[in-house]
């Protein structure tokens, strides 16, 4: 995928809603194809398409599908994100090794040469999961992040 890319068609003008209330009334005999398409400002070619059955309903978005299902990516950036939090912050090189290992090991088959996500699949995932790249901090750091939080808690349990 190229990171430069522009979209040359625009998002279909008919919602999903009139595609199908145009098919029923086509196929219940109370409107030809034709008029159907007129109506509800719908391609004469798609409407005809999708009442004969030749096309179907293929993705709920745009474009082509992602390389992993979105459940294995959410699970993976929940995975890195706690890391990140622990105080292991990995590099792109690293995060890329780690998802690679991640497929190969559970035999998922994705698009991915040697096995291992591009830059591409980086920029989107980063994006997508909101995350961004974190230096490694000392463990003395984040450990006193989390002993104030808990001296904070303590002190407003004793409080009250």
């Amino acid at each position: 995928m190229v990171r430069t890319y522009k979209r040359k068609t625009l998002a279909p003008s008919y919602s999903k809603e009139d595609l199908n209330t145009a098919m029923e009334s086509v196929k219940s005999g109370g409107l030809t194809i034709y008029r159907a398409a007129k109506l509800y400002k719908i391609p004469k070619a798609t409407l005809f398409k999708h009442v004969k059955g030749s096309r179907g309903v293929k993705s709920q978005t745009l474009g082509r599908p992602t390389a992993l299902p979105f459940h294995e990516e959410k699970k993976i950036a929940d995975c890195l994100k706690l890391m990140e939090k622990r105080g292991y912050g990995l590099s792109k090189k690293e995060i890329l090794e780690t998802i690679g290992r991640y497929v190969n090991e559970n035999k998922i088959p994705t698009p991915f040469r040697g096995g291992v996500p591009g830059d591409d699949f980086f920029i989107r995932f980063k994006r997508t999961h909101n995350l961004s790249l974190k230096k490694p901090q000392s463990v003395e750091v984040i450990m006193s992040g989390e002993v104030s939080e808990r001296m904070k808690e303590t002190v407003s349990k004793n409080v009250k």
